[in-house]
């Protein structure tokens, strides 16, 4: 759960996007963090978790729930991570 204060830097991403030097030093630090196993979970789970919100945030009872945009965000993110293309988000990845 995200407290008070993750909630309302949430909102403002919401409401105004991130600056690209902003995103990019997020992406840095997770792939270090996962790098170094400090990361909550691995970088297989850290895809399957994004495809898991990307799922529940859009689509009529999980069919085509997610876009192709959010697919090609998952696929960089899997990219930075440096997950493996043989593993089973691949194809999921795919999937229209």
């Amino acid at each position: 759960m995200v407290d008070g204060a993750g909630q309302k830097l949430l909102a403002d991403w919401l409401s105004q996007r991130p600056s690209a030097f902003f995103l990019d030093t997020g992406r840095r630090v997770l792939r270090e963090l996962v790098r170094r196993g400090e990361a909550p979970v691995g970088s297989q789970g850290i895809v399957a978790l994004c495809f898991s919100v990307a799922a529940a945030a859009g689509g009529l009872f999980g069919f085509g729930s997610i876009s192709a945009t959010e697919r090609e965000a998952i696929g960089r993110i899997a990219e930075i991570l440096r997950v493996p293309d043989d593993l089973d988000w691949q194809s999921y990845l795919q999937e229209s």
